[in-house]
């Protein structure tokens, strides 16, 4: 996230929400929440979807140090979740000590039978074209690919 993270530090609170409305399709989801977590303290954030606690994750793990360090990003991950475009995602976090919770991304992976964009190569043979070197060739899009709908 080129340095960027959500914080409570210096934000003169011990507690906050990030909220996030989902824009993927709908099924089923794990989602990865890359956090550095220091070992100067044992911050928690709750993950709620559209108001709903899913997990409560406690940063407590053994890292070298305290801060944004590469050594302390860690992924943490909720697998299964059910969404569609438009639900909330709230993470709201709790302060202890002095790890201030920094959130650095999160991701939703599909996981199977999950739909997603597909590919379909394009059927045909080459000696189906008449092509002149120089002249314009057009495709019918529609005919070579069956995934533009």
């Amino acid at each position: 996230s080129d340095g960027q993270v959500a914080s409570l530090l210096n934000s003169g609170n011990t507690s906050g929400t990030l909220a996030y409305t989902f824009a993927g399709g709908e099924g089923t989801y794990d989602l990865t929440i890359a956090a550095f977590d220091e070992n100067d303290g044992a911050s928690s954030f709750d993950v709620l979807v559209n108001g709903s606690l899913v997990q409560t994750i406690t940063m407590n793990n053994s890292t070298n140090s305290g801060g944004m360090k590469a050594s302390n990003l860690l992924d943490f991950t909720i697998a299964g979740l059910s969404l569609e475009a438009g639900d909330t995602i709230q993470i709201a976090a709790t302060q202890n000590a002095d790890e201030w919770v920094r959130i650095d991304t999160l991701t939703f992976t599909p996981i199977d039978g999950t739909p997603g964009p597909t590919n379909t190569a394009p059927t045909g043979d080459i000696a189906d074209v008449d092509a002149v070197v120089g002249t314009p060739i057009t495709i019918d899009l529609d005919a070579a690919f069956s995934d533009l709908r």
